[in-house]
């Protein structure tokens, strides 16, 4: 599946192997991206695995939300790993095929104020050209504040980031 050969979670060391418990339970399971990471570099997934709980638990912003945005970001960025990892996950929670199939985040059963700040992330993220005031005036006025904004948008680009990591080191069959 990669380029090199990840560590598996049944042979982590005992630094780890709480942080895989932690994802097991949260998951079910060990995802490989999260075996590759550690093999990589441990510290970095133990980083990364505190951002995502941190977000999973932000204030502002419904968790439910957050798979969504990486499934649609995935196949606006083409990363195929990504795409089966996260369709498989919304698969998991009884989401429709036709919507994982066709991700719109217009259609996204969350709430309409959170379907609101996923669009919002989206258009900064794809046409900074027309993201102005007015569009943080939108979700100021929906209870949002600039930090609400700005870690959906900082968690969208960090996805962005390590879907691109994944990606490269994924096996590619030689021509």
């Amino acid at each position: 599946m990669f380029i090199i050969e990840p560590q598996g979670h049944e042979c982590a060391p005992k630094e780890l192997r709480g942080v895989y418990k932690m994802i097991q339970k949260e998951l079910g399971f060990v995802p490989p991206h999260l075996e590759l990471f550690a093999t990589i570099d441990k510290a970095a997934l133990i980083e990364f695995i505190a951002y995502q709980q941190s977000m999973i638990h932000h204030p502002a912003i419904d968790a439910a939300l957050l798979p969504f945005l990486r499934l649609y970001i995935a196949h606006k960025e083409q990363r195929t790993y990504c795409q089966v990892f996260n369709a498989k996950l919304l698969r998991s929670k009884n989401i429709s095929e036709t919507l994982i199939a066709n991700i719109n985040i217009e259609e996204i059963p969350v709430a309409k104020k959170q379907r609101i700040l996923a669009q919002e992330v989206v258009t900064a993220l794809y046409d900074t050209s027309v993201f102005t005031v007015e569009n943080i005036t939108k979700l100021e006025a929906l209870g949002f504040s600039h930090n609400d904004f700005f870690d959906l948008l900082s968690y969208c680009c960090n996805f962005i980031s390590k879907s691109k990591m994944i990606e490269i080191y994924l096996t590619k069959k030689c021509t």
